[in-house]
């Protein structure tokens, strides 16, 4: 246990600074950890009902049943689309297995476990699912408001303890990552289009706080690290927050940043959302393209 804990925390736990150590556990005060967690998993329940998120993961089985119906073959431009694909997907697969084997070396595997990288090979499955899987279009749509994360990875990187060449695939990945759902909506007669509404954008920011404020934060808790930046903030976020005042950061910057999140979320989802539909109307698919949720 001690040599798979050595890989998988240690390489970050000795870097320290905004990676881990007592340094950044200190941050946040641990009876502070046990409040806002409590009052977000209260939160996060009560939301659960209010927006239905059972019904609402549930409903995408249906609506990709009753698309993939009344879609038939598309011959050799079915062909060459779907080797876009498996070549688009392949590509993140390579970029993730890249990761694993600096995090490996770094014996910082939990680091693997970011948004950022989960986003990368989730999107590469997403490429993958044929025209009648549930869990393809189901991350198309849910995926959106997590993309507001990678966003601001790129406004104020993390890439403090990476080489030269971590960095620049840091950037291409982010890149990679920000472009590639704008062709999950609209791909397949957009198909994943047609089951976006407010209810899902809002479903996804529930996810995304909820794997925050519950695995995000009990890892980085109970073996200070700082996967996610829920120990402490890094130091980028630290030069931003200083420019505003201290009580906007109350209890902690953690739920500062919770809605803040949550708000941007929306309208990052939207900006796909919006410019899809867009060109929906302007291939004139009307018949086909409609709103199934």
């Amino acid at each position: 246990m001690e040599v798979v804990h050595d890989y998988v925390f240690g390489g970050a736990l000795r870097k320290g600074g905004d990676w881990a150590g007592p340094e950044c556990a200190a941050a946040v005060p641990k009876i502070m950890h046990l409040y806002e967690g409590c009052a977000w998993a209260f939160i996060a329940a009560l939301l659960y009902f209010a927006l239905n998120v059972r019904g609402v993961i549930g409903s995408f089985a249906m609506g990709v049943k009753s698309m993939d119906s009344g879609r038939g073959t598309g011959g050799s431009s079915l062909t060459s689309v779907l080797l876009f694909e498996r070549v688009l997907s392949v590509v993140h697969f390579a970029m993730f297995a890249q990761l694993v084997y600096w995090k490996f070396n770094d014996k910082a595997m939990i680091m693997l476990a970011q948004p950022c990288h989960i986003i990368l090979f989730l999107e590469g499955i997403a490429l993958l699912s044929p025209n009648s899987s549930t869990l393809g279009t189901t991350i198309s749509v849910l995926v959106l408001p997590a993309l507001t994360g990678t966003l601001l990875a790129m406004v104020v990187p993390g890439t403090s303890g990476l080489s030269k060449l971590e960095v620049t695939c840091y950037w291409l990945q982010h890149i990679i990552i920000q472009i590639v759902p704008f062709y999950l909506l609209v791909r397949r007669d957009f198909q994943a289009l047609r089951l976006c509404s407010i209810r899902t954008v809002l479903v996804g920011i529930w996810i995304l706080q909820v794997a925050h404020w519950t695995f995000y934060a009990g890892v980085d808790f109970m073996f200070s690290v700082n996967v996610e930046f829920m120990l402490c903030p890094t130091f980028g976020m630290r030069d931003t927050f200083n420019a505003f005042p201290a009580y906007l950061f109350f209890p902690s910057y953690r739920t500062t940043l919770t809605w803040v999140v949550a708000l941007l979320a929306i309208a990052v989802s939207y900006s796909y959302i919006f410019p899809a539909r867009i060109l929906a109307a302007v291939l004139k698919p009307a018949a086909r393209v409609k709103k199934v949720m």
